[in-house]
């Protein structure tokens, strides 16, 4: 996973790109947190374990907008926490509802936590 910092007019953008996934894998923010000019985004990986019939790999790229900052130095500490899944809410529906379709079982997955932290600063 890779984490990018950008400035816009809207505010300070953080931007992640996880590792590949499958077509029936998910991603999502559970919840950002702020205690001074540290956050803490907490995001889960569900890896789906059932039967594949077609599958095709691809990258999310998971875009957080942390609001107008004043100028300072800033830290993000973005925990990856991985999940494991064998059932969609909409099984029939699996890669055409991708943005709607999320995991109903899902539970801790083997590995450990990824954490990932970084500094920036805004101008």
């Amino acid at each position: 996973e890779k984490i990018l910092v950008g400035p816009a007019a809207d505010g300070t953008w953080l931007f992640s790109r996880a590792r590949q996934l499958d077509d029936n894998d998910r991603v999502w923010v559970e919840k950002i947190e702020r205690s001074g000019n540290a956050f803490t985004i907490t995001m889960h990986e569900a890896i789906w374990q059932g039967n594949y019939f077609k599958t095709f790999t691809w990258y999310e790229v998971t875009a957080v907008n942390l609001g107008k900052l004043p100028a300072g130095d800033y830290t993000v500490t973005w925990l990856v926490k991985p999940l494991v899944f064998k059932q969609l809410e909409k099984p029939r529906e699996a890669q055409n509802n991708y943005q709607t379709n999320w995991p109903v079982d899902d539970r801790p997955g083997n590995g450990k936590a990824v954490e990932i932290k970084r500094a920036f600063s805004v101008k």
